[in-house]
């Protein structure tokens, strides 16, 4: 697992007042152990800790009004009551901050008491494929089995997952997703840079194209990214050497 040095900050120095004899934390130091805690379930679930700092509704880069913004925030309000069960497929180019809103999805169940795993589709499948010769992977997979929500990164990328021409790896990633998404019916998240029907063109096979176009496109969750960071308009040169 990737180590992070910690966004939390210092200590506070006051940690309780005293109010009619009885001890009580102070807001900072509450804040600050609540953010120690969020901090140390990032990690376990394999998700980047600056996310901490991120507030998706200030910090997204484009328009705030739009249907993707409502339906992030749609998603985390009622993950329990309505998408619990949903695979959720968010493509769009290089830069569109897809990854970046997962994370902070991510944040925001493990923060509703959800179990939250964070892969990318690689190392997904280079842990499938060696399980039969590393049975210590088998924790780890189970994990990613029952998560009640599973974020897959770089999905369906030929440039970011080794397709050999005999596929074999397919076989195992087919089993996860379809055991996954269509039997355990848990949530899951895939992000991709090609749209679903862009998979098979990938050295994906069609058959995996076809499982999450079924589980994705025909239910309205697929979810196409636009809005580029560099739109960011008030950068300035100084704010990188100030």
């Amino acid at each position: 697992m990737i180590e992070y040095k910690s966004v939390v900050g210092e200590k506070p120095e006051v940690k309780y007042i005293e109010k009619d004899g009885i001890l009580y934390e102070t807001p900072e130091y509450s804040d600050y152990k609540n953010k120690l805690g969020l901090e140390y379930k990032l990690k376990r679930s394999g998700i980047p800790i600056f996310i901490i700092n991120y507030d998706f509704e200030k910090d997204y880069i484009g328009d705030k009004d739009s249907e993707v913004c409502k339906k992030v925030l749609r998603y985390c309000d009622k993950f329990s009551e309505k998408f619990f069960d949903k695979t959720i497929y968010f493509y769009g180019d290089r830069g569109t901050q897809k990854t970046t809103v997962a994370y902070w999805i991510g944040k925001k169940l493990i923060r509703q008491g959800k179990d939250v795993k964070f892969v990318t589709m690689k190392k997904l499948v280079d842990d499938l494929s060696n399980l039969q010769f590393n049975p210590e992977l088998n924790e780890k997979i189970e994990g990613y089995k029952k998560a009640d929500l599973l974020i897959v990164d770089r999905a369906f990328d030929k440039d970011q997952v080794t397709v050999y021409k005999s596929g074999y790896q397919l076989s195992f990633l087919d089993s996860f997703l379809r055991e996954r998404i269509e039997n355990s019916m848990r949530a899951t998240i895939i992000i991709s840079n090609n749209a679903v029907e862009e998979i098979s063109d990938n050295k994906f096979n069609s058959d995996l194209e076809d499982l999450v176009k079924r589980s994705t496109v025909s239910i309205g969750t697929a979810i196409e990214f636009k809005d580029h960071y560099s739109l960011k308009d008030d950068f300035e040169i100084k704010d990188l050497w100030g």
